[in-house]
Formats: structure tokens, C-alpha cells, sequence
């Protein structure tokens, strides 16, 4: 069930509306099924995205992961991979 919601929630990274309500939706899956998964779904929702806010918020959200949650609980190799995509 969460591979369906995070894609919606990723959406709304970079809406400022609902940045902070799918911040605090994204967080809770992440204590519930683990950082590194949500992280990964997150990225490959938004992969393909050119909206300079839905990146913004990616990367607040990915900084925020590895706050509470500690960079040893994550795919670091998963994080590089995104930067350099989004990038391009």
C-alpha cells in the first residue's frame, strides 16, 4: 500500500500548500516500512521531474530523512544517484 502512496505524496513535495502535510505523511512511512524504501519510491516518483520546487522539496525531505533517522539507516549511494539525475 505505501508504493501508492508515496508517488502521490512525492508529488506534492513542492506544492506549498501540502509540502508540510506530505512531509509528515512521508516520515510516518518511513518509521513504519523503513527510510531507505520510502527514500527510493520518493526518487523514482519524481525521476522525471523538471519543476525546480518538487526537487527543493525532495532534497529538504532526503535532509530531513537523514536527521531523525541517522545517514547509517539509508542508501547513500541512492542519494548520489538522485543528485546527479536531477542534475542533468
Amino acid at each position: 500500500a505505501s508504493d501508492l502512496i508515496i508517488p502521490a505524496a512525492a508529488a506534492k513535495l513542492g506544492d506549498r500548500k501540502l509540502n508540510d502535510a506530505a512531509v509528515e505523511l512521508l516520515l510516518e512511512l518511513c518509521s513504519a516500512v523503513g527510510p531507505s524504501r520510502v527514500l527510493q519510491n520518493v526518487w523514482s516518483a519524481t525521476q522525471k521531474t523538471r519543476s525546480v520546487m518538487t526537487l527543493q522539496g525532495v532534497v529538504a525531505f532526503a535532509s530531513k530523512v537523514v536527521e531523525d533517522f541517522s545517514a547509517t539507516a539509508l542508501d547513500l549511494t541512492g542519494i548520489v544517484d538522485f543528485l546527479r539525475v536531477s542534475a542533468d
